[in-house]
């Protein structure tokens, strides 16, 4: 969004205008907007279509990497079919967020992990915040089984992985409520401009209509989503409110209409317990005077 604002990207450009590996007949079509929706159709997230045998592109690329053979994560992400045409349904693809982060090196001519960590998380004050932990911080790190233990000391180098901007980002409470703040006023924190008041409008209403989703066995008609963050309205949320979860239960809920911001996370070595996040947002909102 920063680089929509500077006239560099515009949300209906064709990524196969930015990437090669886009400019086929099955993936042309797909643009930003379907990236930042998750309705562009590529590659929705191992489990999301609850199936029993849980399979993605992650094992088969990192097999050839391991195997020491020849191999592009772009290309392992699009192998296979689109599961819609883009725009006609909504898919969680964590995968898409990482060829925005392509798409944002491609455009600033620097890798998108320092350019998210220079140009957004430093000015906004979010101290700490990092893609690798810092030696001597990783005791900090909460971490619910071995493969988030592993994934701290990820000794592969970043030329052989695609970009963390579909998970891998590290922070805290605090410095996620910093985040929050900024977008609770409209771009700005501390005398910093981050974004524009018009993009945060832009990206904290829903911009889909009639697009239906599967969601993880919820089978929803109409699907509400910004451009990047969640409108989708559950239990005591006020409307308005915008949000996204992740990894470890963890989650940041942005009230506009209460002035009221959420972070919070709810770790457990268990399966996905929906009651783990919807309770916890329950409890804060129902707290509201």
């Amino acid at each position: 969004m920063r680089f929509v604002e500077d006239g560099k990207l515009y949300l209906d450009q064709p990524v196969s205008t930015l990437l090669d590996e886009f400019n086929t007949g099955m993936h042309k079509d797909i643009t930003i907007f379907h990236l930042l929706t998750h309705t562009s159709g590529i590659c929705p997230d191992p489990g999301y279509f609850m199936e029993p045998y849980v399979s993605g592109w992650w094992e088969s690329y990192h097999n050839k990497i391991d195997k020491g053979e020849e191999a592009s994560w772009l290309k392992a992400i699009l192998s296979g079919p689109v599961r819609c045409k883009p725009g006609e349904g909504w898919n969680y693809s964590t995968s898409g967020f990482s060829v925005l982060g392509e798409i944002v090196s491609r455009v600033s001519g620097v890798n998108c992990e320092d350019f998210i960590i220079e140009k957004i998380c430093r000015p906004l004050g979010m101290k700490e915040t990092f893609f690798d932990i810092p030696e001597g911080l990783e005791h900090r790190v909460c971490v619910t089984n071995d493969w988030d233990s592993k994934r701290i000391k990820n000794e592969k180098p970043k030329t052989e992985m695609p970009p963390r901007t579909g998970g891998g980002l590290y922070s805290t409470l605090a410095d996620l409520n910093r985040l929050a703040q900024m977008l609770l006023n409209a771009g700005t924190l501390d005398g910093v401009r981050i974004l524009g008041r018009k993009t945060v409008e832009a990206m904290t209403k829903n911009r889909l209509s009639g697009v239906p989703a599967f969601n993880w066995g919820e089978y929803e008609k109409d699907m509400k989503m910004g451009l990047g963050l969640a409108v989708r309205l559950t239990d005591l949320l006020s409307e308005g409110t915008f949000h996204h979860e992740g990894a470890g239960r963890s989650a940041l809920y942005v009230d506009p209409s209460e002035r009221f911001s959420a972070s919070f996370f709810v770790p457990t070595n268990e399966g996905w317990v929906p009651e783990s996040l919807i309770n916890a947002k329950s409890v804060m909102w129902s707290g509201l005077v």
